[in-house]
Order: structure tokens, then sequence, then C-alpha cells
């Protein structure tokens, strides 16, 4: 019976993250492309990006995909499905002493709307099978699985690991796991002070991370807050995660918060449905088909940003070597070998203020002054599917697959 329940969680678990991709047949995510060039060949100054683009990403997750480097599109499009379903097997594996707790919480984890939304090829994949072995290591009092679990979030996600390691300074554990913690956690901020991709806009998120998943278990979790002694940390670290979802700003605390608590949480969770299960098995039932329609509706929405038309745009932008060019897809046309010049993504080189401005004046308000343009060798505008250029009827058009390249030209 136990394992008939996790084969059936398992299956339900795949089967909602494989949908996206056989809908879409195509790598889901921006930030995919990015990690991709990454695994295929390691940067930390990225060149492809005008101004040279530096950022610092922990390297295990990249090394460990390195062997696949020469298959890496359909690595992306297969292991993020796989990986995500392998997450909701290892939280039933540190939870299988009690078989009705460990199905539960495996359930909730294969459903939880927040990791739903980020089956992605990037680390935070990987930090996020990490995290439920942590807990494990703490809830045992194991000082060396819990610096084994930090040491390695810590080379896989810097936020993951500063979350996990934060999240569980309020954990019930003796002393010398506390300040494997600190000193964990002073290495994680050390880590994340480098320079590289920051916060950019402190927004308080007010109510956007109960979209995704946090509110949805909040009251399993709190129905259940009184049993569990042994489990006690899980749910002081679910606690500790609604409270950082409504203080950090809000590009983090969407469904990055609600995945990176998805362990403690649906493991809270799960010990208030077990103690719903021993008193109304029909409520049981009830709530369980509820988060099924609440997880199918955030499948159903998943969209993979860049769809075929974009890729063959890039294709042809990278192969044709129309490089550097002006675009808002700057993951997308670098991982095929193009050159970008301004992007959301190039905020962090040099000069970026003054080329964005240079570049929008062309382009949105059919500036003449071609200075800068000139000086950094751009003659092209790729334009994704999804993008309105105002003045494109000023710039002929070399190439249209719903994606467009534009010559910038006085």
């Amino acid at each position: 019976m136990r394992r008939t329940a996790l084969a059936l969680v398992l299956v339900l678990a795949l089967l909602v993250r494989l949908l996206p991709s056989i809908e879409w047949r195509t790598v889901m995510g921006v930030d995919a492309y990015y990690h991709m060039r990454l695994a295929a060949g390691y940067v930390v100054h990225d060149s492809l990006y005008a101004g040279t683009r530096t950022a610092v990403y922990p390297p295990l997750f990249h090394l460990l995909m390195r062997p696949l480097a020469g298959v890496i599109e359909q690595a992306a499009l297969i292991l993020p499905p796989l990986l995500s379903t392998a997450t909701v097997g290892a939280l039933y594996w540190t939870l299988r002493d009690d078989a009705r707790l460990a199905t539960l919480a495996a359930f909730l984890m294969a459903v939880h709307p927040a990791v739903l939304m980020r089956v992605y090829f990037f680390p935070e994949l990987l930090a996020l099978f990490l995290m439920p072995f942590g807990y494990y290591a703490l809830s045992s009092s194991s000082a060396r699985g819990h610096v084994g679990a930090g040491a390695a979030l810590l080379c896989t996600h810097t936020l993951g690991a500063l979350f996990y390691l934060a999240s569980v300074l309020a954990w019930p554990h003796r002393p010398r796991l506390r300040r494997a913690t600190v000193a964990l956690l002073a290495a994680g901020l050390a880590w994340a002070l480098l320079p590289g991709p920051s916060v950019s806009r402190l927004v308080v998120s007010a109510p956007l991370p109960f979209l995704y998943g946090l509110a949805l278990f909040a009251p399993c979790a709190l129905y259940g807050w009184g049993a569990g002694t042994r489990l006690r940390g899980y749910q002081y670290a679910a606690a500790f995660a609604l409270l950082a979802a409504l203080a950090v700003p809000s590009e983090l605390a969407t469904h990055r918060i609600g995945a990176l608590a998805a362990a403690a949480v649906a493991t809270s969770a799960a010990l208030g449905l077990k103690r719903l299960s021993v008193r109304s098995a029909p409520a049981l039932a009830v709530v369980l088909a509820a988060l099924c329609l609440v997880s199918f509706s955030y499948v159903g929405a998943r969209d993979p940003i860049y769809r075929a038309e974009d890729r063959a745009g890039a294709v042809f932008v990278g192969g044709t070597a129309l490089s550097p060019v002006a675009s808002t897809a700057g993951h997308l046309v670098t991982f095929y070998g193009a050159t970008v010049l301004v992007d959301e993504y190039a905020q962090y080189a040099p000069g970026h203020a003054e080329r964005l401005a240079a570049t929008l004046g062309v382009i949105m308000r059919n500036a003449k002054d071609y200075a800068l343009l000139d000086r950094e060798g751009v003659r092209y505008l790729f334009a994704e599917r999804c993008v309105t250029v105002p003045t494109a009827g000023q710039f002929p058009c070399i190439y249209d697959s719903g994606a467009r390249v534009y010559v910038l030209s006085p």
C-alpha cells in the first residue's frame, strides 16, 4: 500500500511537470538559456554582453551539467521535470518513518504551485532537491549532514542557501548545529556581496506570495501546529517563510520564496492533513481534490516565454553573425552566439545606462543620433514575438518568423 501511494504521487508529480514541455515542445523559461550556456562553458565575466556582464553564480549545477554540453537543449527540456519529481521523492524519503505523513507531504510537494512555476533548467532546481536532506539532518541532530547540505547549497544557489540557513536559525537544535549554521550563513552572505545580480527595487511584496502556495497551505499547517513535536523545526521554517515572503522585495517574493520554502511548508501542512485524515476522511479527500485543481490551473498557465519563432530568429541572428544586436531577449540570442548591446540582463555591465538611453532614443523615438551605436558597431535590432517596436516602420525588416530582425539605419 505504501509503495502504491508513493508511485501514484510520483506519477502525478511527473505528469504535471511534463505537460507544459509536451504542449510547447520547447525549453521553458528565460533564465534557462543563460544557464544552458554556463553549463557548456562556465564564465564569470560574460563578454557576450557589451561592457562585460559580471555574474558570480555558484558553479555546482553547471559542473554537474557539463557532461551534457553536447545535448544541452535536449537536457534542458527533459531534466527539469525529472529533477523536480526527484525532489518529491526526496521529501518522501526524509519523512519515511511515518508513511502517511511522508505520502501527504510528497503529494503537497507534487502539486505545490510555486514549485511547478519553477521547473526550469537552472540551479534552483538542484537547491530544491537538496533542501529536504538539510532539514532531515537537522531533525536528526546531525551536524555533519547539516553542514554537508548547507555547503552543497552554497555551491549551488546563493539565495536558496541563505533562505535555508536563515530559516533554521530558530530550529530547536543543539548549540554546535547553531554555530555551524551561523558560520555557513556568514559564508553565504560573503558570497552574495561579490559582484553580480542584485535586488534592483525594494518594493514590499504585499500579498503576492500568497498566490503561489504559501497561504494555500497555511490553514493546513496551522491545523497541525500542535502535532509532530519531532518535526517542530519544519513548522518554524514554514512560519519564517511566511514572514520572509512579506518582508523581501516583490521580485523575490512571488514563487521564488514559495518554492524555496516548499519542503518546510509541505511537511508542516502534511501534519495538519494527517490529523484531518484521522477525524474526517471525506474532508481530507475534498482538500486533496481542491489542491489538485489549483495545481492543474497553474500548469495550464505556464508559458515558455520564448517559443519556436523566437528561437528561429535567434538562430538567424547568431548564425549570420549579425552582431552585436540591441535586444530584449539577451539570454536567448547570446545562447545562439550573438553579442548583446542592451538588455535587462546587461544592467550590471559598466556603462549600461548610457548605452540604454542612446539605443532607446533610436528605437523608441526614432532619434538620429547614432554615435554610440556606430562606436559599438551595432546595426541590428532583435525583437522577440511578443515585443512591439513603435518605430518598426522606419527600419528595414530582414527577417520575420514572428520574431523580427531590423536593420537600424538613420
